[in-house]
């Protein structure tokens, strides 16, 4: 038998996030995911203006909560190319994560502080036996990310403590920031 959907659509996002997870397969669940955060197809070279004028800036992260690869693209045709001829993303939950905010050298770091659209969003179990999700998608994960045990918010402020730094996806009135 399958999931209800019939009140899905009342839900706020986070809660829908979180029973999609429950009630679907872990790998329909992923796909789902990957299309529906994946690069447009149809992206053009030129970028914005304002993403232009980001890239002029000189910060050391730029920190993003959308899970979309579009600053990828748009820096490639940039005139300074300022994540590389073959940039790398970061995730928050990467094991080299900490050691390239710490570089020395000049190259912009683009942080996916909630995940990117390749990341598995299900969740497993943690070293102390909690669920999270390398994806912040849904109350859950939210919860994990920036309350118990609070992840992401550490990593967060250790960032903000130590470089200049632009987040992208956020809003001031959003309660997590």
């Amino acid at each position: 038998a399958g999931a209800d959907l019939s009140n899905l659509g009342r839900l706020d996002r986070r809660t829908q996030a979180d029973f999609l997870a429950r009630h679907i397969e872990e790998e329909n669940f992923r796909k789902l995911f990957y299309r529906t955060f994946r690069p447009q197809e149809n992206l053009q070279q030129a970028a914005p203006e304002w993403v232009r004028l980001i890239f002029d800036l000189t910060i050391r992260s730029l920190i993003t909560t959308n899970y979309t690869s579009e600053l990828e693209h748009v820096a490639r045709f940039h005139p300074s190319v300022p994540l590389g001829q073959n940039p790398k993303s970061v995730s928050w939950h990467d094991d080299r994560f900490m050691t390239s905010i710490r570089r020395t050298d000049a190259r912009l770091k683009l942080v996916y502080l909630h995940g990117r659209y390749t990341d598995d969003p299900n969740p497993r179990l943690g070293e102390r036996g909690q669920q999270w999700s390398r994806v912040v998608l849904g109350e859950r994960s939210y919860k994990y990310a920036y309350e118990q045990p609070g992840v992401v918010k550490k990593i967060l402020e250790a960032m903000c403590l130590t470089s200049t730094a632009i987040i992208l996806g956020a809003s001031l009135r959003d309660q997590d920031f």
